[in-house]
């Protein structure tokens, strides 16, 4: 299993400054994605679409300093708005209510065929 690594853009708005964080793509061979750290950003959204074929993806946290991707005890699982896991098995978008030092997407169940793109827009 090797981690996959993250894009970063920072995109300036009239009225905000936004972080874009891409994590592509999580695989049957590549299931987790390198913790980024949203520090000091407000709002959390993601969106997940791809080839899930019948994988399931979760956004964690952590609060660990040194929190390891592939460490299972470091992670938590992140909340929707709506109070719901945030996992899907299809493509999606939803806010995030926590606020960790440490983000990270996880796949799980995926087949050959799964080829996700994880993509967080974090803003202050």
């Amino acid at each position: 299993m090797a981690t996959v690594d993250y894009a970063l853009q920072v995109l300036q708005g009239i009225s905000a400054v936004g972080r874009l964080t891409i994590w592509t793509p999580l695989t049957a061979a590549n299931t987790v994605g390198a913790a980024v750290p949203p520090a000091g950003e407000g709002d959390l959204c993601v969106q997940i679409k791809g080839t899930f074929d019948s994988a399931t993806i979760v956004l964690r946290g952590s609060n660990v300093l040194a929190a390891d991707p592939a460490v299972a005890g470091d992670w938590f699982n992140l909340t929707r708005a709506d109070g719901t896991a945030a996992s899907v098995t299809v493509a999606g978008g939803y806010h995030i209510t926590e606020r960790p030092l440490w983000v990270s997407p996880i796949s799980s169940g995926g087949g050959g065929l799964s080829s996700i793109s994880v993509n967080l827009y974090s803003s202050r």
